[in-house]
């Protein structure tokens, strides 16, 4: 199937998948932020406690330690997401295990969606509405999704907040530097992934 018919596929299970997953509101619509932050660079990188905005609270606690975050998609949500179902790996500084899932086809969008179980920051850190981050709801759960320039190589991230001090991330990014989706497209795939991996996780725990 060429590329652009692929990811037109994808995009459009994106609206019924994300909305199945939520409890009372669809995961992308955006709560008003409460509060500004202090900028950061990355997700993982922590802000000044006094800045810091409150997510909603969770259904329950689901705790990250010793997931395995290449487990987190079922072989049909890796299809349905249009992903090579074998990971490559790695290891962030902090010691946290990623996965990092290709597209299948290798033709643009280049698409990479990464997964990783984050254990030393809460989801409240990396919450920053001065860059345009917004409160939305993955599977019951909130999440913080950070979009960025389309044209840069993450061009959105969700991060959600599993239980105090941990949250699971989910990144998109592209293989090349070129702008492939817009940023409404790249964010919602990214939740849509999300979805997926906690609807996955909730059924692990």
């Amino acid at each position: 199937m060429p590329s652009n018919m692929r990811l037109a596929a994808v995009m459009g299970l994106s609206a019924m998948t994300i909305a199945a997953g939520c409890a009372t509101a669809a995961p992308g619509n955006p709560s008003p932020p409460s509060s500004l932050g202090e900028p950061t660079n990355s997700m993982s990188a922590g802000v000044r406690p006094s800045s810091k905005p409150s997510l909603p609270p969770r259904p329950r606690d689901i705790a990250l330690n010793g997931v395995d975050p290449c487990a987190l998609w079922t072989t049909r949500q890796l299809t349905e997401l249009a992903l090579i179902p074998n990971p490559r790996k790695s290891v962030t500084t902090a010691g946290d295990d990623i996965c990092h899932f290709d597209a299948l086809d290798p033709e643009p969008p280049e698409i990479t969606m990464s997964v990783s179980a984050v254990l030393d920051h809460d989801a409240n850190d990396v919450f920053l509405p001065s860059h345009g981050d917004a409160v939305v709801e993955v599977a019951g759960f909130p999440a913080v999704r950070q979009p960025a320039d389309a044209a840069g190589p993450r061009p959105c991230t969700v991060a959600v907040s599993t239980t105090k001090g941990q949250f699971l991330e989910i990144v998109l990014s592209y293989a090349s530097t070129q702008a492939h989706l817009s940023g409404e497209q790249a964010c919602e795939l990214t939740t849509k992934a999300a979805t997926f991996a906690m609807q996955t996780l909730q059924t692990q725990r």
